[in-house]
């Protein structure tokens, strides 16, 4: 029996891990969200990346990005020097927005959560897709101070 985008997607990590990375594919038509999956150790005092999942949502026609930053976070966290966590320290970890952390919200390094919205259209989850299969829409909500996606409208 095949699975549905639904469960493909409800079946893996997704739902309980930090997007690092989402972009196009070189090529334009394929749309791509890498996650790492946080792991506790066994006695709970720390945590871990226990593996980097690959997500390519094929034929995708459209993608939509929006972030929750505020625009006078935007303003403060402008520069050049928020956007590489070693660049950051080395200015004095100013206050505001770090975007060089590589994750969607707030992290040690933030003072300022942020949500991240990925909207997009798409035929298919890998594996083979035909002009005829339907199109699905897909919304990812990304919550401020988890780092783990908590909300995805998700096509049967």
């Amino acid at each position: 029996m095949t699975q549905t985008v639904k469960e493909r997607l409800e079946s893996g990590p997704m739902f309980d891990s930090a997007i690092v990375e989402h972009h196009f594919t070189p090529y334009m038509r394929d749309y791509d969200i890498v996650v790492d999956v946080p792991t506790a150790t066994p006695d709970g005092k720390r945590s871990y990346i226990a593996a980097r999942c690959f997500y390519r949502f094929t034929h995708c026609v459209m993608a939509y990005v929006t972030t929750s930053v505020e625009d006078r976070v935007w303003r403060i966290s402008w520069g050049d020097e928020y956007i590489d966590y070693k660049t950051w320290e080395k200015a004095g970890a100013p206050e505001e927005f770090v975007w060089g952390v590589c994750f969607s919200s707030i992290t040690t390094a933030c003072t300022r959560p942020a949500t991240l919205c990925i909207s997009f259209i798409f035929r298919g989850l890998g594996g083979r897709v035909m002009p005829n299969d339907p199109l699905y829409r897909l919304k990812l909500d990304q919550a401020p101070k988890t780092n783990c996606l908590f909300k995805a409208d998700l096509p049967e």
